[in-house]
């Protein structure tokens, strides 16, 4: 099958559209923050509680927790495998 030939410089424009758009999503999302007290008002209060979850030793503890599930299910696949060849 052949390949559509594209327009020179497309990737560019389909990149240069989606920049726009995120950056005009932030600019809304700023824009309601400042305009609204209220909103504003919810995301401080929930600041402490979200931060809080970044800190290095949640992000850290975070890590080991994906590195150790992975682990398991490593093993338990290759213990699978091994069986199957036996």
């Amino acid at each position: 099958m052949r390949e559509a030939r594209r327009a020179p410089g497309a990737n560019r424009s389909v990149w240069r559209y989606h920049s726009q758009c995120r950056y005009s999503a932030m600019a809304l999302a700023l824009g309601s923050l400042l305009e609204d007290d209220r909103l504003r008002a919810d995301y401080r209060s929930s600041a402490r509680v979200h931060l809080a979850r970044h800190t290095r030793s949640e992000v850290a503890r975070s890590y080991l927790r994906a590195l150790e599930s992975a682990a398991r299910y490593a093993s338990r696949a290759t213990h699978a495998d091994q069986s199957l060849h036996e």
